[in-house]
């Protein structure tokens, strides 16, 4: 049987940035290793882009005047809410 990864126990507290430098999601905490594919609003500490406050499906945005950045969208991920974050959007996070 695989383990889950919110049972394998490796918490990483992360600050997610846009490819532009600005700062989208303060701590963070990232459960085991690889890639930051999407970002659960119950493990955020500080939205600075007003993510939670979308509706399914709605696109994210960095919220810094001039950058406009498309960060990902708003979905339902295995029951969670999250921003299922857009690779090209996000300066790469790999643990």
């Amino acid at each position: 049987m695989s383990k889950s990864k919110e049972s394998e126990g490796r918490v990483t507290v992360i600050d997610v940035q846009c490819k532009n430098g600005h700062l989208l999601f303060e701590s963070y905490q990232k459960v085991g290793r690889g890639r930051l594919w999407q970002c659960y609003f119950d493990k955020m500490s500080i939205d600075n882009t007003g993510s939670q406050k979308l509706e399914i499906s709605n696109d994210v945005y960095c919220p810094e005047s001039g950058c406009g950045l498309r960060i990902g969208r708003v979905a339902n991920i295995r029951g969670r809410m999250a921003v299922k974050l857009n690779q090209g959007g996000i300066k790469q996070i790999r643990i």
